[in-house]
């Protein structure tokens, strides 16, 4: 190790925002992220067992569509360049190391600001205050069908990796739509929204089907580790008795009972369920990511052919010779470990005023309910 770098170093090396996403940007993991939510249903603390918009856990979840954050940008003129990724925010407060505000008006990346008493100077550096949208949107989009009603989304994925031979692109979650129209013009509605796909009405549809005004969440980066981690962290894993430890950037409001589940590193899985009877069927987990197996006493159906996996977790038959009702199937699957948040770790800002990353204790989600919407966007 070089001088200054020891134990006893003068040097005291950082880990400031800018340093912080970089690394996330190229080494976090791909996450799904759920914000739990306390159902209308709750009396004192109880919930009503016969909610239908929870089934009866007084949870429910969503997503979180804008956050707060802040940045610095340096004035030329009046006027100062906001990154591309920041054009659609709104922005809060502009303020120099004063402390004086100032109105700030937006034109396309550009911001001017005006104070009726003070002229700021060329190079001043003012500190804004904003508010970002997390939705992305896709102006229109073919749908590919991929069996009894369900439809998937094209393009809406995770951002490409910057890492080179890389191209690991998990879904996002479509929230909405503003409408869906069939090949004739007629418009369809829409039932439900599972991860990258979209149930719709389509018995009397004339495909091929197209969606306008298509907004979903991208995939987030978190770290999260369950191994090889530092002397403090395997302290608050055995403090709480936790899984797993994730960090995020400061301006994610993730928060006890919140969902998430790692797109990446699938496990694998073996049980035995017994076929209801109907159109479909839910796999126990939270996040199916494919079936490799599925057999009954009688025959083996193969995905894709005589059954689809929709959502996360649900198997929609599309084969005639669907299994007997209480037949047992026996499936294998791989599926992506998914984690509730048991406990939020408080942090300060830095002394120089860093938003220093977030940090929460994880536990594996042991426990299963189609009910609480986990499975589904909203």
């Amino acid at each position: 190790m070089g001088w200054g770098l020891g134990k006893n170093s003068p040097i005291t090396l950082s880990l400031g925002r800018n340093n912080y996403e970089a690394m996330l940007d190229r080494h976090g993991q791909n996450v799904r992220w759920l914000v739990s939510k306390k159902c209308t249903c709750m009396q004192s603390d109880h919930p009503d067992p016969r909610c239908k918009k929870c089934g009866g856990t007084g949870e429910i979840y969503d997503h979180q569509k804008i956050y707060t954050d802040t940045m610095r940008v340096r004035v030329d003129r009046g006027m100062a360049e906001i990154p591309i990724e920041n054009v659609n925010c709104t922005v809060l407060r502009a303020y120099d190391s004063n402390g004086i505000e100032y109105e700030a008006s937006q034109y396309d990346h550009y911001l001017r600001f005006f104070n009726p008493k003070k002229e700021i100077a060329n190079g001043e550096v003012v500190e804004i205050v904003y508010q970002q949208p997390m939705e992305e949107s896709i102006d229109r989009a073919e749908l590919e069908y991929i069996g009894n009603g369900y439809y998937r989304v094209p393009g809406a994925l995770a951002d490409r990796s910057k890492i080179e031979g890389v191209d690991n692109r998990p879904p996002g979650d479509i929230v909405d739509m503003d409408a869906v129209y069939d090949n004739k013009g007629k418009e369809v509605d829409i039932l439900e929204y599972r991860c990258n796909t979209v149930r719709l009405k389509d018995s009397e549809a004339e495909r091929p089907i197209t969606a306008f005004g298509i907004k979903y969440i991208k995939p987030f980066k978190f770290f999260v580790l369950s191994q090889n981690l530092d002397e403090e962290d395997e302290k608050l894993l055995a403090l709480h008795e936790g899984d797993a430890i994730s960090t995020f950037p400061y301006r994610y409001d993730v928060s006890e009972g919140d969902i998430i589940t790692v797109l990446s590193g699938s496990n694998t899985k073996k049980v035995v369920l017994k076929h209801k009877g109907i159109q479909a069927d839910a796999v126990m987990d939270f996040f199916v990511q494919k079936i490799t197996y599925l057999a009954t006493s009688n025959r083996e159906y193969f995905e894709g052919k005589d059954f689809i996996l929709v959502g996360s977790n649900k198997i929609h038959w599309v084969c005639d010779d669907l299994p007997e009702p209480d037949a047992n199937m026996s499936i294998t699957y791989q599926y992506l470990p998914t984690y509730r948040v048991f406990k939020f770790v408080p942090t300060l800002r830095s002394s120089e005023d860093q938003r220093i990353p977030r940090k929460v204790v994880l536990k594996l989600l042991a426990t299963f309910s189609e009910g609480q919407g986990v499975n589904r966007n909203g």
